[in-house]
């Protein structure tokens, strides 16, 4: 559903992943769909570092991608 790319904040490695697991609030408004994206772990397959990975997908109308904005970061301890 949502296969989007990311890089990763350690070793830059652009990362294609299904996110739609990770989906933990949707709303509507306009005709538009928000999917707020929230991961707070995930292993880069390059250089096996953990990272978070948050943001949201938009739709338009539902079921039809229009942008995204995700952001990857370091693990915050």
């Amino acid at each position: 559903m949502f296969k989007l790319s990311v890089n990763c904040p350690f070793c830059g490695e652009e990362i294609t992943h299904d996110w739609s697991e990770y989906i933990v609030d949707q709303e509507k408004c306009s005709g538009e769909v928000e999917s707020t994206i929230e991961c707070d772990e995930f292993e880069c397959p390059k250089c096996h570092e953990m990272f978070n990975v948050f943001g949201s997908v938009y739709e338009a109308p539902k079921g039809t991608y229009s942008y995204h904005e995700l952001t990857a970061e370091h693990i915050q301890e």
